[in-house]
């Protein structure tokens, strides 16, 4: 009987440990082997009970700083759980009271393996055997390892979504705060021709979005830190961003806007957008696409409205017709993704793509 207590102590030993160093070290080659089933459970119990009780995603924006928590406690709960099942059948022999007596029990081994795991130093129980004073040894060392890298951790989730909100804010400022990405795409035309460094503004549009994907690849629990505020949300950005290079490479004219449309920023930025929400919504694992179809009439009128105003301000435009067709097609191969992504993450898709 004691042989299986000890390897079930090890077994969970071994989950917790192999966790955190999936999802703290090894992040984007293993990313842990409990804790992405436990984020996605809770995520998807959260959003099921806001939207039966109609709490308006107030509790799924509660989730991100609750699962870093809960994270970080089931870490702590394993290994100290673990080693209390290693320490127990050596209660009494090879561990003793210091003085008194010992109660062999398994509430005695959470005692002590939680008194080691803190790292608070031996108190009233104390390891006799040199087997039970390598275990002690061991487990302060991978206590002290625990609560160190869940501090590194949870500064890193916490830098990621700061980072996320203020390439957020830089984007719906350059829409003057309004998510109208012609007006953006004005923004870069000055007196209807590319300014001289639209490349960079572009290259640096790329830049802020390879940065936001490899901070949630590299910690994917930063994607349910959800805001409430819309052009905060990682798939308002997806659509300013995607938005904004497909309404110029369909709507600009292709001679006079070669400064714009031959940039390699411009180029990284559309790549950038695509791949943003492609390894996003994998990451998500949403359960399905979304059933609700795309409408084209929303995109004529969207189009439309920003057309009317870029060529109002004297933007060298192709035919509208040419350049609507071309939007149509552009838009087709990102669309649905980002729909789907939104509304995994619980936000209205007709307020995202607003």
């Amino acid at each position: 009987m004691d042989i299986w207590i000890t390897v079930l102590g090890a077994l969970l030993i071994l989950i917790a440990a192999l966790d955190v160093f999936g999802v703290v070290l090894a992040t984007r080659a293993m990313g842990g082997i409990i804790t992405p089933f436990i984020n996605r459970v809770i995520w998807t119990s959260c959003r099921w009970i806001d939207i039966r009780l109609g709490l308006q995603a107030r509790l799924m924006t509660l989730v991100g700083p609750a699962l870093l928590v809960i994270v970080v406690g089931i870490w702590v709960a394993l290994f100290i759980a673990g080693f209390a099942l290693v320490y127990w059948p050596l209660l009494g022999s090879h561990i003793q009271a210091s003085s008194g007596t010992l109660q062999p029990d398994l509430i005695t081994a959470l005692y002590f393996s939680g008194f080691n795991f803190a790292t608070l130093g031996l108190g009233d129980i104390v390891p006799l055997s040199d087997t039970a004073r390598a275990l002690t040894v061991i487990e302060a060392c991978m206590g002290f390892a625990v609560f160190t890298l869940g501090i590194s951790y949870t500064l890193n989730i916490f830098e990621a979504v700061n980072q996320r909100d203020t390439f957020a804010l830089s984007l719906h400022g350059g829409t003057g705060e309004t998510g109208r990405v012609e007006i953006a795409l004005l923004g870069l035309c000055p007196d209807g021709q590319p300014a001289a460094d639209v490349g960079t503004s572009f290259a640096a549009i790329a830049d802020k979005t390879h940065s936001l994907l490899q901070t949630h690849h590299a910690y994917p629990l930063a994607h349910y830190f959800r805001r409430r505020k819309i052009e905060l949300a990682m798939s308002r950005i997806a659509v300013e961003v995607l938005d904004l290079v497909t309404l110029a490479e369909a709507a600009l004219e292709r001679e006079d806007n070669t400064t714009l449309l031959g940039a390699r920023g411009f180029l990284n930025a559309k790549h950038a957008g695509l791949r943003l929400v492609r390894v996003t919504r994998e990451l998500m694992q949403p359960t399905s696409r979304s059933t609700a179809q795309s409408s084209s009439t929303d995109w004529a009128a969207h189009f439309n409205a920003a057309y009317t105003l870029l060529e109002s301000n004297g933007v060298h435009l192709r035919a509208r017709e040419a350049a609507w067709d071309d939007y149509r097609k552009l838009r087709s191969a990102w669309n649905d993704n980002t729909k789907t992504l939104a509304e995994k993450l619980g936000y209205d898709w007709t307020a995202i793509s607003g």
